[in-house]
């Protein structure tokens, strides 16, 4: 490999560390390691970004993290507040297991209560069809699931597949 291919190879290449136990110290040196040879990202839990952020301004590093991960069963609400914290923090790319609520959910369509569940049923259509535009999932999604709940005992789940 000649030293010029190394050097693109090391620019597409995010550093990560998602170790639960990670520690400031250990995001610092990621933070160094990146700027040093001109990774494209630093990869790190949500808590870390405003300390990688302040660690790589004027460098061109990326901040990457995850949000809903790994096990992608955080609620909606939470997910968006993660979210919303990561990019003020200095997030430049979000990753998480699964795409939540493409359609904007609740905040962006309001609640026609007993229409929401149709609501996620049309959505989840157009996305295993690819006909959802720029809400569209990347990767040619085959499954997609619907959940809702209501006054007590009324609860309800859709799954569609191709």
């Amino acid at each position: 490999m000649t030293p010029e291919l190394a050097r693109l190879a090391i620019s597409l290449v995010d550093l990560t560390n998602l170790d639960d136990r990670c520690t400031d110290e250990q995001v610092d040196a990621l933070c160094a390691r990146a700027a040093e040879h001109g990774t494209a990202a630093v990869c790190v839990w949500p808590d870390f970004v405003r300390r990688s952020a302040v660690a790589l301004a004027g460098t061109g590093v990326g901040i990457a993290t995850v949000v809903n991960f790994p096990t992608g069963d955080e609620r909606p609400y939470a997910v968006g507040a993660v979210t919303g914290c990561a990019v003020d923090d200095g997030a430049t790319e979000i990753d998480g297991p699964l795409p939540v609520n493409t359609d904007g959910g609740l905040i962006a369509n309001g609640e026609p209560i007993g229409a929401s569940g149709l609501r996620q049923v049309h959505e989840l259509v157009h996305q295993l069809r690819g006909t959802a535009g720029d809400r569209q999932v990347p990767g040619n999604p085959k499954v997609g699931y619907a959940q809702l709940y209501g006054a007590p005992g009324t609860a309800g789940v859709s799954i569609l597949s191709t």
